[in-house]
């Protein structure tokens, strides 16, 4: 990944390749493939090539913050400490 020369940090790009978005969600490539196969999560392929390539901020939608619970039913997260 290139780094900003000036603070040594990674450059945010607005895509990430399908390694980096599960390094960032702390889950294997083939659960990512299958978040996109269930239209979870939206990607893309670079024409002439085989590279499927993810939106940053479409990951980042995914990661829930410590101690928020999300329901698939359609019920808005529950904060678990005020419980």
């Amino acid at each position: 990944m290139a780094t900003n020369k000036m603070d040594n940090e990674p450059l945010k790009r607005d895509h990430l390749s399908v390694n980096e978005a599960a390094g960032m969600l702390g889950i294997s490539r083939w659960t990512v493939y299958r978040l996109i196969d269930n239209k979870i999560l939206p990607s893309f392929t670079v024409r002439g090539t085989n590279r499927v390539l993810l939106q940053r901020s479409d990951v980042e939608s995914l990661i829930i913050p410590r101690g928020k619970v999300s329901y698939h039913n359609g019920a808005s997260s529950v904060d678990r400490r005020a419980a």
